[in-house]
């Protein structure tokens, strides 16, 4: 009958049993800060009632079982900080009940599904500082309940789709360390929520979109390491809560505005 097993932050290594499966009462599982290795067991999957799941800060390697991905009662999910590889399938759509999702610094690669867009009820997104590709799918504009968009480090390509712009309860956007190309979407202005936005460390071209200064909660701008040009927009004396400014290593020119 248990349904609550907590042994996070102890030296345990070893293998997850695939006897834990048996725990079908599980709603919350706590395995986080030990050192288990080896794969995470398919038997996983039984756990059927499971909402919480920490595993995250391990050693954990192999690809995520595909079981996992029909847990439809979970509600957060942590996976950070393991060794996991592999794609992340088109089956995590599955997963509508989601709010929280960390899956990042692993070693997942593959393109980002664009069934991610099904997961409408998320909150908070990173997949960051992995070896993911392709282009950020449009379907993230579905999202709209996300709060914090993290995709920084991985090898992500393509335009920054303008769908980005739906979400409109975006407090920090991340999505530096990439390989994105093209402009700034006009409508990331949309984001008034947003206090905190990285695009650094990526190849995004032609000049800063004056939209972008409608975000007047930011506090955080660095869009560095770009291949922008043109001129700075007057609009950035509306920022008036912004606490850092990069904007460096670009072929801004123009002069600096007086607001």
């Amino acid at each position: 009958d248990l349904d609550q097993l907590r042994l996070q932050g102890n030296k345990l290594d070893g293998l997850i049993p695939s006897s834990i499966g048996n725990l079908t009462n599980l709603t919350y599982l706590d395995l986080s800060l030990n050192q288990l290795s080896g794969r995470l067991p398919q038997e996983v999957g039984n756990l059927k009632n499971l909402k919480i799941p920490f595993l995250d800060n391990n050693h954990l390697t192999g690809p995520i079982p595909s079981t996992l991905y029909h847990l439809n009662p979970l509600i957060e999910w942590y996976l950070a900080y393991n060794n996991l590889v592999g794609p992340l399938p088109k089956e995590v759509g599955n997963m509508k009940n989601l709010k929280i999702l960390l899956l990042n610094r692993n070693n997942l690669t593959g393109p980002i599904p664009s069934t991610i867009g099904y997961l409408n009820l998320l909150e908070i997104l990173d997949l960051s500082h992995n070896r993911l590709d392709g282009p950020i799918p449009s379907t993230i504009g579905n999202l709209t309940n996300l709060t914090s968009l993290v995709l920084s480090s991985n090898q992500l390509s393509g335009l920054l789709p303008r769908e980005v712009g739906n979400l409109k309860y975006l407090d920090s956007l991340s999505l530096d360390g990439n390989n994105l190309i093209g402009p700034i979407p006009p409508t990331i202005g949309y984001l008034t929520n947003l206090t905190y936005l990285n695009l650094g460390y990526n190849r995004l071209r032609s000049s800063i979109p004056p939209e972008l200064m409608n975000c007047s909660q930011l506090r955080n701008l660095v869009l560095s390491h770009n291949i922008l040009s043109g001129s700075i927009p007057s609009e950035i004396g509306n920022l008036t809560r912004l606490r850092q400014l990069d904007l460096s290593h670009n072929f801004i020119n123009g002069t600096i505005p007086s607001q």
